[in-house]
């Protein structure tokens, strides 16, 4: 991890301290045992690493934070974040995500639900 990229994390940390980073599919994991009755064994975990998270159990919300500078949004990623954000709606949970300037600064929401829309309906078309 480069000095920029740790600038940043810092720098969203001093405005959001419930951040973290690691563990991220074992805590998706957990979140979906622990809502469903009859958990699936057969559970799809996230195909992506956010550069960090938070998890907030009061309003069953997820919050991932993409940093511009580490890794960029792709159309595989925003593909990966949809495909998730119907795991974590299964078990009656949101997912917010947002993308950060390689600083740490500007914070921007998208939302994944409708990009992944949008995309799926590009790509049936190619």
């Amino acid at each position: 991890m480069g000095n920029l990229e740790k600038a940043a994390k810092e720098f969203l940390r001093s405005r959001h301290p419930e951040l973290t980073s690691g563990r991220f599919s074992q805590k998706m994991r957990q979140i979906y045992d622990q809502e469903l009755e009859d958990p699936i064994d057969d559970f799809d975990p996230p195909q992506f690493i956010p550069d960090a998270y938070s998890i907030h159990n009061d309003l069953k919300t997820v919050v991932v934070y993409e940093i511009e500078d580490t890794s960029k949004l792709t159309e595989q990623k925003v593909s990966r974040m949809y495909d998730f954000w119907f795991v974590l709606d299964d078990a009656g949970w949101k997912l917010r995500v947002f993308i950060v300037d390689r600083y740490g600064h500007s914070e921007t929401e998208i939302d994944i639900f409708q990009l992944g829309i949008i995309l799926t309906h590009l790509q049936s078309k190619q």
